[in-house]
């Protein structure tokens, strides 16, 4: 069957049509090579770096993969592709057998390594606007201005004066009086009770 040179319409809403070309005929081992692997495959993670602790610790909890990487901020695609990575499974099998006191202990060092990221980030910034000022726009150093501002207590403040005038004597006052108006004395006027 000769197809020559014909054009074929593709699924959906095709705006252009695809020329096709029949260069030959298609041998058995032309089919076999379709079954074999490429060697495509993610490349390994250079660095593992605190995300990736956070996810493998998260893993080793009983945490299904996709909801620790939707709790740590990594996409699916990425967790799927780490969980076939052997670092990242050296990793997670690290943290699968260490004890739950200890990875409440590790929580906590994560935590303080969290706080040592900051610290380095920031240290990082302060080199750069020292030594090429000039790189940082202008709208990135007014969010960094910000933001420090904003986490060491010089942020953005709303102050609102409310008086409030309980009044509680007088209150108490008024309710007594309208308890008397409402009192019936029901005492006899004449006594013949002796």
């Amino acid at each position: 069957m000769d197809l020559g040179l014909q054009t074929i319409r593709t699924r959906g809403r095709a705006k252009s049509r695809l020329a096709v070309e029949v260069a030959g005929e298609l041998s058995g081992a032309d089919v076999a090579l379709l079954s074999e692997e490429k060697g495509i495959a993610a490349p390994a993670t250079v660095r593992l770096r605190h995300r990736h602790h956070i996810l493998a610790l998260k893993i080793a909890r009983g945490l299904p993969p996709s909801e620790a990487g939707i709790q740590c901020g990594i996409s699916g695609n990425r967790v799927s592709i780490l969980m076939r990575d052997k670092s990242f499974k050296e990793l997670l099998d690290y943290y699968s057998s260490v004890s739950l006191e200890d990875n409440i202990e590790l929580s906590t060092n994560l935590q303080a390594e969290l706080l040592g990221v900051a610290h380095d980030s920031v240290r990082v910034l302060s080199e750069r606007i020292e030594d090429d000022p000039d790189s940082i726009p202008n709208r990135e150093l007014i969010k960094m201005a910000e933001l420090g501002a904003d986490r060491s207590g010089f942020g953005p403040q709303a102050t609102q004066n409310v008086n409030v005038h309980v009044g509680l004597a007088e209150r108490l006052k008024e309710a007594r009086k309208r308890v008397e108006a409402r009192m019936i004395d029901i005492t006899p006027e004449n006594s013949d009770v002796e």
